[in-house]
């Protein structure tokens, strides 16, 4: 897990002077964490997906988390279930954790905790929704001032597809239904330079 879930996991069970200063540092010092971000190739504000980040990066981001749980696990050699139980049990944006959304209580675990945490409470899911909301439009708001307006295509309009990491020149012959979406037509042109021929 990262400085912020760890944090978060802590704070639910635990609390001592200086604890997100020391996490943090623990967690930036871990040598297991460092040698595998070397050897995948990740910097410290972690992966982005080649294809599409806006689509799937929470989904990236997730697979990412779970197989590096799973390499900390077998270079340990502990068991990996334990590491997905802290990780289901690591609360999310004062939301409450997996576990308590789905089960109504924490999961008992390695970290200490009390009899009335371990209880079933159940939360109310309009605040749950309503905080969930809060947070998708925060995040949008600031993805957005970073954003700029595409401007719509019309049919008739020639157009370049990225297809199999190259250009291919194409022509737009209908919008579709959903936004930004238009059906297209790949075209092949033939250029004479000279004695060879260039398809582009």
């Amino acid at each position: 897990m990262g400085i912020e879930k760890s944090e978060r996991r802590a704070r639910d069970a635990l609390y001592w002077p200086l604890m997100s200063k020391q996490i943090a540092e623990m967690v930036s010092n871990c040598s297991r964490i460092s040698s595998i971000r070397r050897k995948l190739g990740i910097q410290a504000c972690g992966p982005v997906s080649l294809l599409n980040p806006q689509a799937n990066g929470l989904a990236e981001r997730t697979v990412q988390t779970i197989k590096d749980l799973l390499v900390k696990s077998k270079k340990d050699q502990r068991d990996s279930y334990l590491n997905m139980l802290e990780y289901r049990n690591a609360p999310i944006d004062d939301v409450g954790s997996p576990a308590q959304l789905l089960m109504n209580r924490r999961l008992r675990s390695g970290i200490p905790q009390t009899i009335s945490h371990l209880k079933p409470r159940v939360p109310d899911s309009v605040k749950v929704k309503k905080k969930l909301n809060l947070n998708q439009h925060k995040q949008k708001f600031y993805y957005d001032r970073q954003s700029k307006s595409l401007t719509k295509l019309h049919e008739g309009d020639r157009i370049r597809v990225r297809m199999k990491g190259s250009w291919k020149p194409g022509v737009v012959t209908r919008e579709e239904q959903t936004p930004r979406s238009y059906r297209i037509r790949l075209m092949m042109v033939v250029v004479h330079i000279g004695e060879t021929e260039e398809c582009f």
